[in-house]
């Protein structure tokens, strides 16, 4: 899964990473599938981070 995630606030906007989170990592779980009146066909739910650990060769970009 790619996630979008501030990695310095202090830089702003400059600040944004985007890596790839293996979803086999520990601390990745996915909350529950949200009931939706619409589009049933493409489920939302959470996906919940703790303390997931990333390598840095998982960062997409600079």
């Amino acid at each position: 899964i790619t996630v979008f995630a501030a990695t310095d606030v202090k830089r702003g906007v400059d600040a944004w990473t985007c890596f790839v989170v293996p979803t086999k990592s520990q601390g990745f779980s996915i909350g529950v599938v949200e009931d939706k009146m619409g589009q049933r066909a493409d489920p939302v739910s959470e996906i919940i981070l703790e303390d997931v650990r990333v390598p840095v060769e998982n960062r997409i970009g600079d």
